[in-house]
């Protein structure tokens, strides 16, 4: 933004800065795809104005050259300030690609770091995927690129990647140690939502045959490390979908509800912390809180009982759909 600012302060006072066509003929970036395969780089490159979207595709032994070979079959001078995403396959050692683009004053820091293995994502001219991504995730902080590698980098904790897929957004992946682990989906991607106190969460209960949708209106979750990590989560929520027996209007069925919620959300918690403990990946940062407790890590979260804990408030009744 600050580049974009001095270009148009040089546009109107100073001699020899870019005109009007100069900054006509920018190829803005809207996102990039980066893949590895035969010891080479190969990068495609998302460029758009108000008209189109073109791909131009390079590559080369190091990132730098990769880009270099894609801007060379482009007339315009690529222009990054204003990505959106950048799309990773498996193939590639996300260490690299963390401090290539952390170390390069070219581009912005709070676009989006994407996990994909569909080659085609550009298929549709028409499309915009960088700005797809963009407004599918919002302008928070969850999934911005300095959150990333301040982790990383840090090692607070492992990385959780958003996956693109089918011009969508669908799930996320774990990583540890620089290698792509497992995908979580669907009620499981509710519950880590929960767990890192991310409100925007769904909670989806069974009663009997039936069911009940939460909508998270407000969560707090309590990390606490002891001979045992203990999780408390408290949870105040209203209904969004309801097909259950029960008639809400009534203080008893209402608590039998919340009872039901809050011991299928420690279930549930429970089962994905198992699944993150076998993958050896610690995207809670509960590594970080044993070395700030104890100074050294003799054991580490894998290496820990869990005992979580669960109290589900239902404190309105939001949308009925019964």
């Amino acid at each position: 933004m600050k580049k974009l600012f001095l270009i148009l302060i040089c546009l109107f006072f100073l001699t020899g800065c870019y005109n009007y066509k100069e900054l006509d003929e920018l190829g803005v970036v809207s996102s990039i795809l980066i893949d590895f395969k035969d010891d080479k780089y190969k990068v495609k490159l998302e460029i758009y104005d108000e008209e189109e979207v073109q791909i131009f595709d390079g590559e080369g032994e190091n990132i730098t050259e990769a880009f270099k070979s894609a801007e060379a079959k482009s007339d315009n001078k690529f222009f990054y300030r204003h990505l959106n995403a950048v799309l990773v396959t498996d193939n590639v050692n996300i260490e690299h690609i963390i401090y290539y683009f952390f170390r390069n004053p070219e581009t912005n820091d709070n676009f989006s770091l994407i996990n994909t293995n569909d080659e085609e994502i550009y298929n549709d001219e028409e499309f915009n995927v960088g700005l797809a991504i963009r407004n599918d995730l919002g302008y928070g902080q969850d999934f911005s690129f300095f959150s990333d590698a301040k982790n990383f980098i840090n090692k607070t904790s492992d990385l959780t990647l958003p996956i693109y897929k089918d011009n969508k957004l669908d799930g996320i992946k774990t990583l540890s140690n620089q290698n792509f682990k497992s995908e979580i989906k669907d009620a499981e991607e509710n519950v880590l939502k929960i767990l890192l106190e991310n409100n925007n969460a769904l909670l989806n209960t069974k009663c009997g045959n039936d069911y009940f949708i939460l909508e998270i209106n407000s969560v707090d979750t309590k990390i606490k490390v002891d001979n045992k990590i203990k999780i408390k989560i408290n949870i105040k929520s209203g209904i969004q979908e309801f097909t259950c027996s029960e008639d809400i209007t009534k203080i008893d069925d209402l608590k039998k509800l919340e009872k039901l919620a809050s011991k299928s959300l420690e279930e549930d918690a429970k089962k994905l912390i198992d699944k993150l403990n076998n993958d050896s990946t610690d995207i809670l940062g509960i590594n970080t809180l044993i070395m700030n407790k104890y100074h050294k890590l003799d054991k580490y979260f894998n290496d820990y009982d869990y005992e979580i804990e669960a109290d589900v408030s239902i404190y309105k009744k939001g949308l009925l759909l019964k």
